[in-house]
């Protein structure tokens, strides 16, 4: 039996807990710039070339579907000649792109200054590290049936709630029916609190109850 969440800790203080904000979960990694005065949790590369990627193929897809008889001797599928095909999917690559584009973000933290800098696809926020509550790692469960597996993610607030809850860092277990949702926790759990402590933040592990995506895809 899963462990149900509840309401404990920092989430019944934060009325916030659910992110104010849809989309889908960009992928953060931690990084220090600057000879370590200069924390950054920020998207891999390989995601930003991804959502770059997606833009290249939608553009070429819509040019096929514009011109079908354009390249058909270039490679064997481009060989498909119906332009209302290319067009679909050609829009269908550039709202995925866009979408991926729109839900992405950043969080640029300077030490020294004790100031940080929040980008996301639309809006810069700035303000100072003062505003910032704590970093809370929880679990997200998809139970055996639906490919078992635990997500912990280390989730960072604001004071009063602010500005939507960010998650910093994400990490994925393998899942079995009985075993304690903490028991893979302790690295992610360490790395938490060290980024609490660099930060000043209270930490708190609520990884032993099972908690919602805080990031709604809708």
């Amino acid at each position: 039996m899963i462990p149900q969440r509840e309401t404990s800790g920092l989430e019944s203080l934060i009325p916030g807990f659910r992110r104010r904000k849809a989309g889908l979960e960009t992928p953060l990694v931690a990084r220090y710039l600057e000879e370590r005065r200069i924390l950054s949790f920020a998207p891999p590369l390989w995601y930003e070339m991804l959502v770059r990627g997606v833009f290249v193929v939608a553009g070429l897809c819509l040019i096929k579907g514009f011109f079908p008889t354009l390249g058909t001797d270039w490679l064997p599928f481009w060989s498909i000649n119906t332009g209302g095909y290319w067009m679909i999917l050609g829009l269908a690559l550039a709202g995925a792109g866009l979408w991926a584009y729109l839900s992405n973000e950043r969080l640029v933290c300077d030490l020294r200054k004790g100031t940080y800098l929040r980008f996301e696809a639309n809006r810069i926020l700035r303000g100072s590290l003062a505003e910032l509550d704590a970093i809370v790692l929880i679990t997200e469960v998809n139970p055996p049936s639906f490919h078992g597996k635990m997500i912990y993610r280390l989730v960072l607030h604001w004071k009063n709630a602010v500005h939507p809850l960010l998650v910093l860092e994400t990490a994925m277990f393998p899942f079995v029916q009985g075993m304690a949702l903490n028991s893979s926790s302790a690295q992610i759990a360490a790395r938490g609190n060290y980024f609490a402590q660099i930060l000043g933040l209270k930490f708190f592990d609520n990884s032993h109850f099972a908690s919602p995506n805080p990031v709604p895809v809708i």
